[in-house]
């Protein structure tokens, strides 16, 4: 497992967190900027919504549901 340090506004208050991953850095980053500054996922975002992550893949957009 390879280690990912995210800090990100839009995650858990501007706080430093450790990811643990196995996917290319490239990939990763990818997937931060597609998810936390694209916001792919958030066009249909209700507030209390209920959301399943189906073929997880590392949990970022878990993640990003939880805020």
């Amino acid at each position: 497992m390879k280690e990912f340090k995210l800090k990100h506004s839009k995650f858990d208050n501007g706080e430093e967190r450790v990811i643990y991953h196995c996917i290319s850095d490239e990939e990763l980053k990818a997937q931060v900027e597609e998810i936390f500054d694209f916001e792919h996922y958030g066009y249909e975002k209700k507030k209390d919504g209920v959301y399943v992550d189906w073929g997880a893949n590392i949990g970022l957009a878990t993640l990003y549901f939880s805020q």
